[in-house]
């Protein structure tokens, strides 16, 4: 029995024996040398690793085997506001907002919803990946559909398109802010 020995299963008058990852050979004795046919690329130096390799890529490349030309965070990997870096060994990390995970930031690992940040009592949360959304009812309007408006229709927390002269344009904060300020007006 050797250490890289999975199992073996007996044949007629003969044996084979299932290798752990690493090891090779009849009785699973010899280590795999995942750096002897040199898998990194474009000058990258190779470290065997249990299990397998990894490269050290020199300036200006990255990937398992140093294959990419250019930076690793050169094709902004992360997702949903997640900062990218270079790692050590020359590829990405992504530094992911609270409550977002995964290797590009994109698992919600937070439920935005679960502390109620719609305001009013009809209005409908609905998760997104570090966020969320609010559906409002007939009248009220704003991320949280905390804003009066007598002439909004209802909906993921913005009011008609072109209310009060707004461009479209305009983010719903933005536009929560005109509303808010109109509404001041009319106090």
């Amino acid at each position: 029995s050797n250490p890289g020995t999975q199992d073996c299963v007996q044949l007629v008058n003969d044996y084979h024996c299932n290798c752990k990852p690493g090891y090779m050979g009849r009785h699973c004795d010899a280590k795999v040398n995942f750096c002897a046919n040199s898998p990194c690329q474009n000058g990258g130096i190779c470290t065997a690793i249990q299990g397998g390799h990894e490269c050290l890529c020199g300036d200006g490349y990255y990937g398992k085997n140093c294959e990419y030309s250019g930076y690793a965070c050169d094709s902004n990997p992360c997702q949903n506001g997640g900062y990218c870096r270079t790692s050590e060994i020359g590829d990405y990390v992504c530094d992911c907002p609270s409550g977002l995970s995964g290797i590009n930031c994109e698992i919600d690992s937070m439920n935005e919803c679960l502390g109620n940040p719609c305001k009013h009592p009809e209005a409908h949360c609905i998760d997104k990946p570090g966020d969320y959304l609010c559906y409002c009812p007939k009248q009220w309007t704003g991320k949280s559909c905390d804003i009066y408006d007598p002439h909004s229709r209802g909906g993921y927390g913005s009011p008609i398109t072109g209310v009060y002269g707004q461009s479209p344009g305009m983010t719903i904060q933005e536009l929560d802010l005109a509303l808010q300020r109109e509404q001041c007006v009319k106090l």
